[in-house]
């Protein structure tokens, strides 16, 4: 079976680990310091340099790290190794793209229709799977989806 696999997001994911690495170091590097003291300023330091980083590194893992398998049969979520949704060809309803900036343009299979969805709202639902469009992405769908009607809107 011949299969394409695409990441969600990944320069987000790059991003967000250089700015968690850059901002643990820099906690790291302050309560080495003879001066620090452990007073409210540092629960406020200890709260923005290392929990808040390591908790939006974790959601980036799970969530943006996903890979997307785009085949003959559908398209599929993957996270670790473990397929979480896969939805057949003949069972996408809708392609749709959203555009809540310039930078990204967000491409959604749904089972069910999203008229009236924002990004926000299509990416919680569990009748889709998303990923960030380029020419590649494109490319495979038209390679892949027989369905005409599908694929003009992309």
């Amino acid at each position: 079976m011949k299969k394409n696999e695409f990441y969600v997001f990944l320069p987000g994911f790059i991003i967000l680990l250089i700015t968690s690495l850059c901002s643990i170091l820099m906690f790291v590097f302050a309560t080495t310091m003879n001066d620090f003291t452990w007073e409210i300023l540092g629960f406020i330091a200890f709260f923005m340099l290392v929990i808040l980083p390591l908790g939006l590194l974790l959601w980036i893992i799970i969530v943006m790290m996903c890979k997307i398998r785009i085949d003959e049969t559908g398209i599929s979520r993957i996270r670790f190794g473990k397929v979480i949704r896969k939805f057949l060809w003949e069972d996408i309803t809708e392609i749709k793209c959203i555009s809540p900036s310039s930078i990204t343009t967000w491409l959604f299979f749904a089972t069910k229709s999203l008229d009236g969805y924002g990004v926000t709202m299509a990416r919680l639902s569990k009748h889709t799977i998303y990923l960030v469009l380029n020419d590649t992405i494109k490319n495979s769908i038209k390679e892949y989806c027989k369905n005409e009607a599908l694929i003009k809107n992309i």
